[in-house]
């Protein structure tokens, strides 16, 4: 691989990107906020969701977006995002939607049997490279957001809890 086709890690803080929930436990955003999945230096924050109690056998969707605050190319060779779970509080039935305006998103999923985000209840990181995608390359070249959204989750009470989340890339010239 040459110089020009090594992947950075595109999910990087230091270049602007931002990540945000639909849902944090508690409310507790420092504690358990999404921009704690992007912190690669401390082992010990996470983003962890509320769960689904009070709802009347009534699951609510989960989601955490990614922003990276310029376009980024996902299109190339290798590209992938890695997922570091808890154990026992795994997302279940994930879509993986890509926008480069915020307003339109375009689901990467091939379809409901064949997600691109497929997790195991492991609390290891899993990998999940951007060419098994439905989208054409050309749709992944300028990506601003990364949205996953989660129907489920292994937690009797619907939690999810993410420690890590890398997405690795080009950048756009």
């Amino acid at each position: 691989m040459s110089q020009t086709e090594e992947l950075v890690l595109v999910s990087c803080p230091s270049r602007g990107t931002k990540a945000r929930a639909s849902s944090t436990l508690d409310k507790n955003t420092n504690l358990y906020g999404a921009h704690n999945v992007l912190d690669l230096d401390n082992d010990c924050t996470c983003w962890n969701s509320d769960g689904d109690t009070g709802m009347a056998n009534k699951k609510k969707t989960k989601a955490l977006l990614i922003n990276f605050n310029r376009l980024v190319d996902l299109s190339c060779k290798g590209a992938y995002i890695s997922v570091m779970f808890q154990g026992g509080f795994v997302g279940l039935n994930c879509s993986t939607f890509v926008s480069s305006d915020g307003k339109e998103y375009k689901c990467m999923d091939v379809d409901d049997d064949d997600p691109l985000i497929d997790a195991e209840d492991t609390n290891i990181a899993q990998k999940f490279d951007f060419s098994s995608s439905s989208l054409s390359l050309n749709e992944m070249k300028a990506v601003k957001y990364i949205k996953l959204t989660f129907e489920g989750s292994t937690d009797f009470y619907g939690r999810i809890t993410i420690y890590k989340l890398e997405i690795w890339g080009k950048e756009n010239d």
